[in-house]
């Protein structure tokens, strides 16, 4: 891969459940918060109907730097064009110098 393709930015932040906030809920906090260059693919999207309405799921594939974030899991949320992802799948290339993130709208 090339440096080059490189062109978009996303956020990738944890968020922390704090104390409890009296009325039944947590206080939360987002953390860690980067900004990073990553490569963007979209892939193949789907159609489902739920409850009689019908919604896009718009899978992604980001590609970042290995080292651009250390704390990558399953409860980070990553923030592209002021959208929230789901992030499904973490994965590194071979030379652990990049890691490919698959995330839903």
């Amino acid at each position: 891969m090339k440096i080059g393709n490189m062109r978009r930015q996303i956020y990738l932040y944890e968020v922390t459940t704090g104390q409890p906030d009296g009325m039944g809920g947590f206080t939360t906090t987002e953390s860690a918060r980067v900004q990073t260059w990553v490569e963007v693919k979209i892939l193949k999207g789907k159609r489902a109907f739920d409850f009689n309405q019908s919604y896009n799921s718009q899978p992604y594939v980001f590609t970042i730097r290995t080292d651009s974030y250390s704390n990558l899991s399953y409860d980070t949320q990553l923030v592209y064009e002021d959208n929230l992802y789901t992030i499904y799948s973490i994965s590194d290339d071979d030379m652990k110098k990049y890691t490919e993130i698959i995330a839903w709208v």
